[in-house]
Parts: C-alpha cells; structure tokens; sequence
C-alpha cells in the first residue's frame, strides 16, 4: 500500500495508461551514477560493428534517475526475481563467463 497524505490505495487498483513516449527498449550494459538525493542508471546496448576498430558500439537506449528510496526497493524486488528465476532450474552467467 502506498499513502499519498491521508489517501491510502494499492499500486494495482489504479488505472494505468502509458505516456505518449513509452517505447520498449532491450540493453545488454548499464551504469551507475548517484548522488545525495537520487540514483541515475544508464541502460545502454553494446552491439557489433563489423569491419569497424573496434569491433563494437555501445547505443545509450535510456537514462533513468530515481530516488535512493526507490532504488532500494527496487533491488530487493529484481533480487526476488532473479532469485526465482534460478530456482526454477535456470542459470544465470555471470558477466565474463562462457
């Protein structure tokens, strides 16, 4: 439940709607960047360019700042799922692993 001054309500009860600029975007790469009132990640794609030096690009898809407050929750509940989704049986490589 989230409150909003003395008005209480579930995340899931609200209508939701997506903004004229939602898009889908895949990353494979992201950086950090925080500072005292908020967290910035960087969500980038690094794709291969054949025939170029060096061999590769990184796109920057997406620059997402968020509150440390949000950032927290955040990583508990991309902790949750990853866990779930390796105790279904799948394994996740780690970066740097064939």
């Amino acid at each position: 439940m989230k409150s909003m001054s003395n008005i209480t309500f579930a995340i899931d009860d609200l209508p939701r709607r997506k903004d004229e600029g939602f898009r889908h975007v895949y990353v494979n790469q992201s950086n950090l960047a925080g500072s005292f009132m908020d967290l910035t990640i960087l969500f980038s794609e690094v794709t291969p360019v054949p025939g170029q030096d060096p061999p590769a690009e990184v796109v920057d898809r997406a620059r997402i700042t968020m509150t440390w407050e949000h950032a927290k929750a955040l990583a508990r509940l991309l902790g949750e799922r990853v866990a779930a989704y390796e105790q279904s049986g799948q394994a996740i490589r780690e970066q740097g692993e064939e």
